[in-house]
């Protein structure tokens, strides 16, 4: 039935691919690569420009900020529980 190309495919046949299919693939992988490589880089370009930068594990808690200031003297026992249970309810 498929006597002219001498079974299923063409190429002596083969399915096709040989060399020429595998460099095609090989190519294709790395020119997929560099695009996501190229969107991360975009990406990461952005996100240094932005003015607000995400929260970063340095950055203390504000629970931990108010502890700092009341062991500094700065607020008082009254200021600290009252401050502490707005953060506590979100508010």
């Amino acid at each position: 039935m498929w006597r002219w190309t001498g079974g299923w495919g063409c190429c002596g046949g083969g399915l096709g691919f040989g060399w020429w299919g595998i460099l095609n693939i090989v190519f294709s992988l790395i020119f997929l690569a560099a695009i996501i490589v190229a969107v991360i880089w975009v990406l990461r370009r952005l996100y240094a420009g932005s003015k607000k930068p995400w929260r970063t594990i340095d950055t203390p808690m504000p629970e931990t900020l108010l502890k700092q200031r009341y062991a500094r003297g700065e607020i008082t026992r009254e200021e600290y529980l009252s401050m502490l249970e707005d953060l506590q309810k979100g508010v």
